[in-house]
């Protein structure tokens, strides 16, 4: 009876999968994939700091390897002294250049693509590398293009920054330069799940471990053919930050360039204490103090978003319980909402603690009066709620609605609860009581897929005030075309409220 029914499923020639299975325990043959033996991750950061083998004598500090010169004078009639040190004066140019390595020594065999995303004052860099895919072109018109290298031993990449932001304006201060270096290789199938953990485990806590699927599934997509296929894959990917350019002593203390040897500065943005005798105190160079808010033996299964609320009362997405969790004064938790099911998103007007939340659960966002809003998706048409926990313990949902189709309205100017929201990844309150939504569609039959930031008035009407438009050209904006008509905009990973609103 089994083979005539396969027999009717499939034609001949096809294959497919048999797995008996003996007993009724999870068991998912869709996901025991990782990188292979040998496989490595990407290379540590380049050491930071810019003091390395000075030398001193006669007052005079010579930096070679930084080309700084720095000078020393007492200042008559005072214990103090007054310094100078050319690298903190405009002019100093080897604070933009970093040497970046991409592989060192022979990268492993199984190694098929790598990828370099450097962001600093607003500019973007990509570099790539590959083996069946070297020498081919790769790029988006208006943003970035380049050809693909091969890969080999002892990569490495020599980044000089311009001192300028993305729209080619000079900088104030030295902003930090995020590099996230990407290796990926072909998915390797794991018949242990021993063997799959232990591949999640071999790389640093540096190291963010993912699989390549969403690529893959652009495979027969011609205009994005060639980037699938070498991000369709597992892919380890490793993250720092350096700061580059100079700190400007002159418009910091207003003293020709000098600086009083007792007077100090903190660089909130670089983490940095620029000391008046001309020296640096890094926090990077301090020992991390890290204190537990719940105690030992306190179970947490998978956190997902955390947020704090004004009065330092800490809640958290627990992804795997399917619950919004307080961490209380005394380090215990309290469940704030959800049943721990999985599914359609119910329990509209009654308790949060007995409602189904929804099927993945994406980001929290406290309110001042100790409100939480909630992102969540459902199901694989990314069909997106945002929903409301109200100090008294009730659940509401303020936006979005279900739908089984790609061709649902928007409804942009109209009610969010009427609106279709297509995955939205995180939140954002401001001061006025409006909710900022970062929407990621992760599927091409998620509408038009398109990247968006949506806002919900305090009265409850949904705009969208970027992305989703008419224009392709991932440069529109510096070109002048308003935000809400750049249909190229970025994914909206992490949103930040400025000073200014």
């Amino acid at each position: 009876a089994e083979l005539q029914q396969l027999a009717g499923l499939y034609a001949a020639g096809q294959e497919l999968w048999r797995v008996p299975i003996p007993h009724f325990s999870p068991w998912d043959f869709n996901w025991p994939f990782g990188p292979g033996p040998g496989a490595v991750q990407p290379p540590a950061a380049p050491e930071g700091g810019d003091q390395p083998g000075s030398c001193s004598e006669s007052g005079s500090v010579i930096n070679c390897d930084t080309q700084t010169l720095g000078e020393s004078l007492p200042l008559a009639g005072t214990p103090f002294n007054l310094h100078y040190a050319s690298q903190r004066t405009p002019g100093w140019l080897v604070g933009n250049i970093l040497n970046i390595p991409v592989t060192v020594g022979v990268p492993p065999t199984g190694l098929k693509a790598i990828g370099l995303n450097a962001q600093v004052g607003g500019q973007t860099i990509f570099r790539r590398w590959g083996r069946g895919s070297a020498g081919n072109t790769y790029g988006i018109t208006g943003l970035y293009s380049g050809t693909i290298g091969a890969i080999g031993p002892d990569i490495s990449l020599r980044l000089v920054w311009d001192g300028k932001d993305g729209y080619g304006r000079l900088t104030n201060g030295r902003p930090l330069a995020r590099f996230d270096i990407t290796y990926v290789y072909d998915f390797t199938y794991y018949a242990a799940r021993s063997d799959l953990e232990q591949s999640f485990a071999q790389f640093g806590e540096q190291t963010f471990v993912n699989d390549g699927r969403q690529y893959c599934e652009y495979l027969d997509y011609p205009p994005a053919a060639d980037v699938a296929y070498d991000f369709c894959g597992i892919n380890v990917v490793r993250s720092y930050v350096r700061p580059l350019g100079y700190w400007d002593a002159l418009a910091a203390t207003g003293l020709g360039g000098w600086t009083l040897d007792v007077h100090h500065t903190y660089d909130l943005n670089e983490g940095v204490v620029h000391l008046g005798d001309g020296r640096d105190l890094r926090t990077a160079d301090l020992d991390a103090v890290m204190t537990s808010v719940i105690p030992g033996g306190t179970n947490i299964n998978y956190v997902g978003d955390v947020t704090v609320a004004p009065d330092g009362t800490i809640y958290y997405l627990d992804i795997s319980d399917r619950k919004i969790y307080r961490i209380n004064g005394d380090g215990t938790k309290t469940v704030m909402a959800g049943n721990g099911s999985q599914g359609y998103p119910t329990g509209d007007g009654g308790p949060a603690a007995a409602a189904t939340l929804g099927w993945f659960l994406n980001a929290l966002e406290v309110a001042p009066d100790g409100s939480l809003y909630l992102a969540t998706t459902y199901d694989n048409f990314n069909a997106g709620l945002i929903r409301k926990i109200t100090p008294d313990g009730l659940i509401h949902t303020i936006a979005g609605v279900y739908y089984t189709t790609s061709y649902q309205a928007n409804s942009d100017g109209g009610p969010a609860l009427d609106a279709r929201l297509n995955a939205p990844v995180d939140l954002l309150l401001a001061q006025d009581g409006s909710l900022y939504i970062g929407e990621t569609p992760h599927y091409r039959y998620s509408g038009d897929n398109l990247n968006r930031i949506r806002a919900i008035s305090p009265s409850g009407i949904i705009t969208t005030i970027a992305g989703g438009g008419g224009s392709g050209d991932s440069q529109a904006d510096v070109l002048g075309v308003r935000a809400r008509e750049w249909a190229a905009l970025p994914e909206p990973g992490r949103m930040a409220l400025g000073p200014d609103g």
